[in-house]
């Protein structure tokens, strides 16, 4: 068998790899705009936390291989390194496409879901080039094997950030860091002046009770970073906005009514309650005291002095 009758299956190989993609990407970006993806779709698509770790650890083991390559240039390790490269080449394709699935059901919307399906693509369609770069070894082209080696390694570990940060919440891995790090990776708090200006009535019981509720239970999965279901409660307003199954979450003065309400009260091992199962969940005492506030008619939270002022000053100047 020549070298020649080697390449000739390996580059269709990578063609056909790319045509999955390619037609996965356009098909299910057309099934996102619709009411919801089919049924088989959603359940593929549960299999892509379970999938996605083993490009992970092949392509680890491939920039291993290839260091170790790098310092002692042995034919036994260029065949191991070009057999992972395969390997990862496929199972990165069948990771991506399950992503895929997963993001059509509309499950996971917003700006860290958006940058862990791109980073992820682009992950995937970066194996695929580093495998045609890896055929040209022996001419000019080859040559960009190891930069774009190097370059889909901090891909992936970004990919693996938004990845874990949707699963987790964007401060899983700084909740316990040591002080002098935590303050340099996140936000830094609000300048005195700012925090005069949200300072609200002391009658707010929406700002001072419920929202903190929402905000410990509720904010990783439906708030501004991940929107499953497409519905959010980082805001009061988002909060009586309909997701994706168009249930109305809030219906002041109807507990019965709100969905939200009925969610909140299913047994943690049925399907639909909420927080699902496996995730820290409100109290009794807390889920009832939005029951209250829902029958209380959910207001809202107070205007501060600030926010009035600026209310009177456009009234007037209407």
């Amino acid at each position: 068998m020549t070298k020649q009758d080697f390449l000739i299956p390996c580059w269709l190989g990578l063609i056909c790899a790319s045509c999955v993609l390619g037609t996965t990407f356009l098909w299910t970006d057309g099934l996102s705009a619709e009411a919801g993806a089919t049924s088989w779709v959603q359940f593929l698509g549960r299999f892509h936390p379970l999938t996605l770790h083993l490009p992970i650890g092949l392509f680890s083991g491939l920039c291993l291989l290839e260091a170790v390559y790098f310092f002692k240039r042995n034919p036994g390790i260029r065949l191991a390194a070009d057999l992972l490269l395969s390997l990862t080449v496929l199972s990165a394709i069948v990771a991506a496409c399950l992503g895929l699935f997963l993001f059509a059901n509309g499950d996971y919307t917003g700006p860290t879901a958006d940058r862990h399906k791109w980073l992820g693509l682009g992950f995937a369609v970066g194996t695929i080039l580093l495998a045609a770069a890896q055929l040209q070894r022996d001419r000019a082209a080859g040559k960009a094997y190891l930069p774009l080696l190097v370059v889909l390694l901090a891909v992936m570990s970004l990919a693996g950030h938004f990845g874990g940060s949707l699963t987790h919440g964007s401060s899983y891995l700084t909740e316990y860091a040591p002080a002098w790090l935590k303050q340099h990776l996140e936000a830094q708090p609000e300048e005195p002046e700012q925090q005069a200006a949200a300072v609200v009535e002391e009658d707010d019981f929406y700002r001072h009770t419920i929202d903190p509720i929402l905000q410990q239970y509720c904010i990783k999965c439906h708030g501004p970073d991940k929107q499953k279901s497409d519905y959010r409660v980082d805001s009061y307003e988002y909060l009586l906005l309909a997701g994706k199954n168009e249930e109305t979450p809030i219906v002041p003065g109807e507990p019965h009514n709100s969905y939200l309400v009925q969610l909140l009260w299913l047994h943690e091992s049925h399907d639909m309650a909420m927080p699902p199962e496996g995730k820290p969940r409100p109290s009794a005492d807390e889920i009832l005291t939005i029951t209250h506030w829902v029958a209380n008619g959910a207001r809202g939270p107070a205007e501060s002095a600030v926010e009035k002022q600026a209310r009177e000053a456009h009234e007037q100047a209407q």
